[in-house]
């Protein structure tokens, strides 16, 4: 995947960046998405999918849609905080986040 020289965005932020939001809001689809679907939808790389899948698979955020290999988010619990965020962000996302210009020194 190329490096997206856009500046991130609120939603992006708010779940983990670009590529995870774009991941979840696949898995946010009725129908749901198979993992090499999505890499290929949104020019990811599959290992970084499946390592989504593999995180939200232990807490129950995400079902089977029954069709081998596709996978939604569940209607409750974390699933729904994640279909909640996601819609939540939509209303911000053209709005920027805020960055310092240049590094921020640490003492």
């Amino acid at each position: 995947m190329t490096r997206d020289p856009t500046p991130e965005r609120v939603p992006d932020w708010l779940l983990g960046g670009r590529v995870r939001r774009r991941i979840f809001a696949a898995l946010a689809a009725p129908a749901g998405a198979a993992a090499n679907q999505i890499a290929k939808d949104i020019d990811a790389g599959p290992a970084f999918v499946y390592e989504v899948l593999r995180a939200l698979k232990p807490i129950n955020a995400v079902e089977s849609t029954g069709t081998r290999g596709h996978y939604r988010l569940t209607k409750t619990g974390v699933g729904e905080a994640i279909r909640n965020l996601l819609d939540a962000g939509a209303a911000f996302s053209e709005k920027p986040v805020s960055r310092p210009s240049g590094r921020v020194k640490r003492e």
